[in-house]
């Protein structure tokens, strides 16, 4: 997971989307891998990458967020999560 790798927490609260950063990620780690997924929140961004082995195995994928910043609204504060069944 990342915290405000593209931009500041400020930005991010506007412009919260992270896929340039997924497919910079995505080209790294090539073919073999899928990013499974992933969840935003503000300026925290969690990537799940499976390796092509596992792929039939993963079912199930859920994602979450708890923002308990200000007015347990924004997201500066609280926790992001990707769940599956592998």
């Amino acid at each position: 997971g990342t915290c405000e790798c593209e931009r500041s927490l400020e930005k991010s609260l506007i412009w919260s989307s992270k896929a340039r950063w997924e497919r910079q990620m995505q080209d790294y780690f090539g073919q073999d891998y899928r990013m499974i997924g992933s969840n935003t929140m503000s300026a925290v961004h969690l990537m799940i990458f499976l390796h092509r082995s596992l792929w039939k195995y993963c079912a199930e994928v859920v994602t979450c967020h708890v923002a308990t910043g200000f007015a347990n609204v924004i997201g500066n504060k609280g926790s992001t999560q990707v769940a599956f069944r592998l």
